[in-house]
């Protein structure tokens, strides 16, 4: 409804009120401001004589009776004329119409002449030689002027003709005095008539401001009236059911739905109808059969919904019919109450339910994020859930240009997203595509609203982006096939037809032709609407009227006896439309023709809309409260309320928070922000700063509760509350487990440190006093290599740590050096982490020192007992020489006690007896040199394992031989060379054997009896050596290998026992018949070399294999072949 006046704010301007209108206002004007001077005028000229009397009276104590008389003359003459003026044109001044030019002419003449004839009062009275008198005479003019100012306001052009001449003619008779005094009162009598103008002017205004305020009261008042007749035509053709309640909550309309609805309504009552009332006779229509309680429980329920305007709810019938009640409030405090019947609405929504609750259930929590853009569009802030959804670390977007990480769809969106930005505007709901972490694209609605500083400068953009893949990959595969019909939808609003009282087509709008399917030269002004019905039948495009055309046509022109019944048809093309109308006061009809698909699409997807924003508020893990500028509630979540542990209308819409905070503070939830202590919720003081704030509160049980609130631009609050107890439970674990690892690094007996860039920055006490320095404040700083032994730095710096790992969890040997420069065997191993912000080395270093002296004596041990266990072997090796060396000598001495030697016999057989000695001197250096301590294994050189393989044999073959244990060697006559030391490589070789031989000799256990026996077949143990080359391919072992293997037909080695061989201690001999050391030791000796020992089972017993690497020819500064021809020489040479 429009109105026909405009209001253009103070001045009270007519902005639509027609040109005639507008100059009979003027003319009422006119007449208003000559009828208050005429009501004035009776009594101001009546006293004007009586004044002039009395001035004449007081001036005659002065003499000049003469002048006197003559003023009083003029005056009262004057008065006569104007009382002669105002009877003749008082006809003519009528309270609504205009003043003619001559009415208007007199009248002013009349009053210029009143006020000449007072002005004449100064030069013809004036007192020379009184100056009371004076001074009386200037204040009786001047209250003349005031009162003309009073009289006159309404009209200033009377006023002019007036106070001037009655003014000015005292004024100049004042300044002809030529005196100070009277000069001064002259002015003062100038100013007083520059007042009253101004005065009277001002007055003229107002008048004629309330005038024309009245004259639009009245015109407003008319079209007030004509618009509620047109409002009362419009709320009688709604569909819905429509009640007006005043101020005092009375009944003030209600439209013809709401009293066919509530047939009490119909009868007409002059007392007031409250809305309690209503409600009362509103549910016995609607609720007839109810029993009592329920019916006082819906009354009641509908009275409390009442309460809260603006809220809309729905209420069911006791016929199974629903209402939706919509209720507004106006502006004069009034509420508008709406019924709209949503019974089709809710059994299409119980049809839909099953759907809805499995789409439910696939419904995660929310998936917005906001993020904020600088002036020049760049990221400075990205949080929410960016990550959770994209993969992608918010921190890489700061910085990041928006333009520089464009969308993927270049389409309209992204183009009126760009134009916004250009034109700094806001936008809303863009539908956005970019690629997550994996390339893949995802879709969100992105919004944004630009930011400015107080003088209006651009600071940049704040939004928010709201996950939609999952719907739009839901949609995407319905969208292509839908659009045409969308479209068609979009482009077909409902048609408006109007129709007379005789049923002849008044007006319609330029969908109308389109629904109403007839022929287009007959929709014009006047056609019969029967004309119309019956060419859309024999259009053939509605299928209710095919083979039926004359019922359907006749049913149409019923429908004309009652419009309010919703008519529908269907189209040959598949839709279907809704006829529905309302008879206006003049007996004609209002036809609204809707396309139903297109509403009933629409209110499904809003009704899915709106349950699934239900339903994401209600699967949020977080709390949500909304309040509004008052800090009442307009939304609140179950979250919040399962969270704060309130009923569920603790937190209704138009709760005070103040109620929720006294019901919290009542249940003992106090604020532990302030560094754990406990004190009053202060989140009212936080409210009051209007800024964005976070606390932190506990309740009895120790639920913690995090409460984060940010301030909306219209004064509204939202809070979000997490349960934050398993948080800060594990924040208080985790410092109670850096507590214990404290103390652990501090009282741990190794050296553990951190260094960065080579130097420490933490060192504990045992590393201090490790190398020796007099505090752990004093290796601060101090480079990591001081504390290692030269020979090591290079292999560190190579590195880059301060502690070379073998590998990940491994240990590295070598040597450090103590603050005082002494040398000691360590290990240690490295991990790198971030400590403090950046990258560091983590070390944990520990003396070996008495572990490498115990590593050597064990070996040495080891090797005594295996000497000891060869000693039979080697007393036969020394007892043959010896033998020799008796019999060359035995048979020497008998020759020559004979006399039958010779010289050359001699020299024949000191030759033997030298050969002999030379002989045993070598089994003596060898079994020496096998027995010498080696206390340092890290001394390497090049050897060959050809000569460590024979010399191990050649000490055991003979006493192996006499337990009928046959040994057999095969290696190529290709030399090999490799790293290592020879005496441990024979002990490891040694130890092999001797395994083996115990293997074949002792006796054995029987499993099952428990008995001994020997092996009847003879013993046979196979060495052989091999060189292994890297398979083709094998990029992880590109390495030669030497393959020392020993292999015996004893037996085997149990499978329960393969994977223990080697742990130290652990033999599988009886008890008193080995120590277990022996492999333990060979593994540490071939694992020091970069080598491995492997045990196995072969066909007929155990097998043992030595990887050693090789030694390229290139890395040897001696030839090889020239080395081991010199040995080969030497030893042939001995």
């Amino acid at each position: 409804m429009s109105s026909d006046l405009d209001d253009k704010g103070a001045t009270g301007t007519v902005a639509t009120i027609p040109a005639g209108e507008l100059a009979g206002m003027e003319d009422r004007v006119c007449a208003a401001q000559f009828a208050a001077l005429y009501r004035q005028g009776r009594i101001t000229n009546l006293a004007s004589p009586v004044i002039a009397a009395f001035v004449g009276y007081i001036l005659l104590s002065n003499g000049n009776v003469g002048p006197i008389a003559g003023w009083l003359t003029i005056v009262v003459l004057a008065a006569v004329i104007r009382g002669v003026v105002h009877h003749r044109f008082e006809p003519q001044v009528p309270a609504r119409s205009g003043v003619s030019v001559r009415t208007k002419y007199a009248f002013l003449s009349s009053i210029c002449l009143s006020g000449l004839a007072w002005g004449t009062a100064m030069p013809l009275l004036f007192p020379f030689d009184n100056l009371a008198l004076q001074v009386f005479l200037i204040v009786v003019v001047m209250g003349m002027g005031s009162g003309a100012a009073a009289s006159f306001g309404p009209y200033f052009p009377a006023l002019v003709v007036y106070i001037i001449p009655l003014t000015l003619p005292a004024v100049v008779t004042l300044m002809f005095q030529q005196t100070l005094v009277h000069v001064a009162l002259g002015s003062f009598g100038l100013l007083f008539l520059i007042v009253l103008l101004l005065l009277g002017s001002s007055g003229h205004r107002s008048f004629a401001m309330n005038v024309r305020l009245e004259f639009q009261n009245a015109l407003l008042a008319l079209g007030l009236e004509d618009a509620q007749r047109r409002l009362g035509d419009a709320v009688d053709s709604m569909s819905e059911a429509f009640a007006l309640f005043d101020a005092d909550d009375c009944l003030v309309l209600a439209n013809d739905p709401l009293r066919d609805m509530v047939p009490v309504l119909k009868e007409r009552s002059d007392k007031p109808l409250s809305y309690e009332k209503f409600v009362g006779v509103f549910a016995k229509s609607v609720l007839a059969g109810v029993p009592q309680e329920q019916f006082d429980s819906w009354v009641e329920r509908f009275l409390r919904r009442h309460r809260m305007p603006g809220e809309t709810f729905e209420v069911e019938l006791a016929d199974g019919h629903w209402l939706r009640v919509s209720e507004q409030l106006t502006s004069d405090n009034g509420i508008v109450s709406i019924f709209s019947d949503l019974t089709e609405l809710k059994k299409r929504e119980a049809a839909l339910r099953k759907s809805e609750e499995r789409f439910r259930d696939f419904t995660q929590a929310a998936s917005d994020w906001v993020l904020e853009l600088d002036a020049d569009l760049r990221f400075t802030s990205v949080s929410g859930r960016y990550a959770e959804v994209t993969g992608r670390d918010p921190e890489s977007l700061i910085g990041l240009k928006l333009t520089d990480y464009p969308s993927l769809n270049q389409d309209a969106d992204w183009h009126a997203v760009a134009t916004a930005f250009a034109q700094r505007q806001p936008f809303h709901n863009r539908r956005i595509t970019r690629p997550d972490s994996k390339g893949e694209p995802f879709q969100f609605l992105f919004s944004a609203v630009p930011v400015f500083s107080d003088d209006g400068t651009f600071q940049g953009y704040r939004g928010t982006g709201s996950d939609i893949t999952a719907i739009v990959r839901a949609e995407a595969l319905a969208r292509e096939a839908r659009k045409q019909l969308f479209d068609a939808i979009e482009s077909i609003p409902a048609a408006f037809v109007l129709l007379g009282s005789d049923g002849r087509l008044i007006l319609w709008n330029s969908r109308a032709p389109e629904f109403l399917r007839a022929d287009r030269d007959l929709i014009r002004t006047g056609a019969p609407y029967e004309d119309l019905v019956r060419s859309s039948a024999e259009s053939g495009r509605i299928i209710d009227a095919h083979g039926n055309q004359a019922a359907w046509i006749a049913d149409q022109m019923e429908w004309l006896n009652e419009p309010e019944i919703a008519k529908e048809f269907r189209l040959t093309d598949g839709r279907f439309l809704q006829k529905l109308g309302r008879r206006t006061a003049d007996g004609g009809v209002v036809a609204i023709f809707t396309d139903i698909t297109d509403i009933r699409r629409d209110q499904q997807e809003l009704a899915e809309k709106t349950a699934l924003l239900q339903t994401t508020l209600e699967g949020m893990g977080e709390g949500i409260l909304v309040l509004d500028q008052d800090r009442r509630v307009i939304l609140a979540n179950n979250q919040l309320q399962q969270l704060l542990d309130l009923p569920e209308d603790a937190t209704s819409v138009g709760t005070s928070f103040s109620e929720i905070i006294g019901r919290l503070e009542r249940d003992g939830v106090v604020d532990v922000s302030d560094a754990g202590e406990t004190q009053r919720l202060s989140i009212t003081d936080h409210f009051d700063a209007g800024n964005a704030f976070q606390t932190e509160h506990m309740s009895r049980s120790g639920t913690r509760l995090l409460v984060r609130a940010s301030p909306l631009e219209d004064g509204c609050w939202v809070l979000l509350l997490n349960d934050v107890t398993a948080q800060r439970r594990a924040v208080a674990a985790l410092e109670e487990s850096e507590d214990r690892y404290r103390q652990l690094v501090e009282n741990s007996p190794d050296f553990i440190s951190i260094h960065k860039d080579g130097r420490f920055i933490f060192v504990n006490p045992a590393g201090a006093r490790l190398v020796g320095a007099p505090s752990t404040d004093a290796m601060i700083g101090r480079r990591a290599l001081d504390f290692v032994h030269p020979d090591h730095h290079d292999e560190f710096r190579l590195s880059g740590t301060t502690v070379q790992a073998a590998g990940t969890g491994a240990f590295y040997e070598f040597r450090g050096l103590r603050d005082d420069g002494s040398v000691f065997d360590v290990e240690g191993t490295t991990v790198e982490f971030t400590y403090r912000g950046g990258p560091a080395i983590l070390s944990v270093v520990r003396d070996i020192t008495l572990r490498k002296l115990a590593q050597a004596q064990l070996v040495q041990t080891s090797k005594l007992a295996t000497l000891g266990e060869l000693a039979a072997g080697i007393t036969h090796e020394l007892n043959q020489p010896l033998n020799l060396i008796r019999m060359a000598a035995d048979s020497s001495l008998i020759l020559m006690e004979q006399g039958k030697t010779d010289q050359e016999f001699e020299r024949d057989q000191f030759e033997r007896i030298s050969a002999q000695a030379v002989r045993m001197a070598n089994i003596i250096s060898h079994m020496a040199a096998f027995s010498r301590r080696v206390d340092d294994d890290g001394d390497r050189e090049v050897i060959d394992p050809h000569e460590c393989v024979r010399a191990a044999v050649s000490m055991v073959r003979d006493q192996y031989a006499a337990d009928e244990v046959n040994i057999d060697v095969v290696m190529p006559d290709v030399p090999s060379r490799i790293y290592g030391n020879t005496i441990r490589l024979e002990q490891v070789i040694l130890n092999l054997l001797t395994n083996a031989r115990d293997a074949l000799v002792l006796d054995k256990v029987d499993p099952d009896s428990g008995r001994t026996f020997k092996e009847a077949k003879p013993g046979r143990i196979n060495v052989s050596l091999r060189h292994e080359m890297p398979e083709a391919g094998d990029s992880d072992n590109s390495q030669n290998h030497v393959v020392i293997q020993i292999e015996d037909n004893g037996g085997g080695i149990p499978s329960d026992a393969l994977d223990r061989v080697f742990d130290p201690f652990y033999t599988t001999k009886r008890t008193g018949e080995g120590t277990g050391l022996g492999l333990a030791i060979g593994y540490g000796i071939v694992d020091s070399m970069g080598g491995r020992i492997t045990a196995s089972n072969g066909a007929e017993g155990a097998r043992f294999e030595v990887w050693i690497p090789m030694v390229n020819a290139a890395d040897i500064a001696t030839p090889i072949g020239q080395s081991v021809e010199a040995e080969s020489s030497a030893k042939k040479r001995a």
